[in-house]
């Protein structure tokens, strides 16, 4: 099988230096070979490493590398949303469980940063999102259109309905 594998060694001052590492893939399959190489070029261009240094650093070209990296972005776009979404609460969560006594003992930079948490999860789990008001007005009797048009607009102001927060429904009956 072919090469595959980068060496990671530390450098001084805490920093991560890759090489080019030649490794024999014996006895993995063309598949999993593919499968840790779309996983390091992920990885390496995620921590901002250029193409070129990817593919220098796999043996691969850089259309390749390319290539691998286009695959594994939509494999993981692909990924359970609702999941990812959980894994998110459960981060905001234990975020929240660290702050929450200095937020107690009046720490204002803890308070600041739990509220940012919060609305974070508040956008997270769509707890902002506009409120639905629905409108209805009977008009009996022989009403142009254009005078329907004026009492809604006069209905609509009275309850301070802004454009935004109108909900287009397909016209039933017209």
């Amino acid at each position: 099988m072919g090469k595959s594998s980068i060496a990671v060694s530390a450098k001084e001052g805490g920093g991560v230096r890759y090489k080019k590492a030649v490794v024999l893939d014996k006895g993995k399959s063309a598949k999993a070979v593919t499968n840790r190489r779309i996983g390091l070029s992920l990885e390496l261009r995620l921590r901002g490493k250029s193409y070129r240094f990817i593919a220098e650093a796999l043996g691969v070209r850089v259309q390749t590398v390319k290539s691998y990296i286009e695959r594994g972005l939509s494999a993981r776009e692909s990924e359970n949303i609702e999941g990812v979404r959980r894994m998110e609460g459960i981060r905001l969560d234990y975020m929240l469980d660290k702050l929450w006594d200095k937020v107690e003992a009046g720490d204002e930079f803890a308070i600041d940063k739990v509220l940012k948490i919060m609305d974070r999860r508040s956008k997270l789990y769509g707890l902002d999102s506009p409120i639905k008001k629905e409108i209805s007005k009977t008009i009996s009797g022989s009403v142009a259109v254009e005078d329907k048009r004026r009492i809604l607009e006069v209905a609509l102001k009275s309850l301070k309905v802004t454009d935004a927060d109108i909900i287009s429904e397909d016209n039933e009956g017209e």
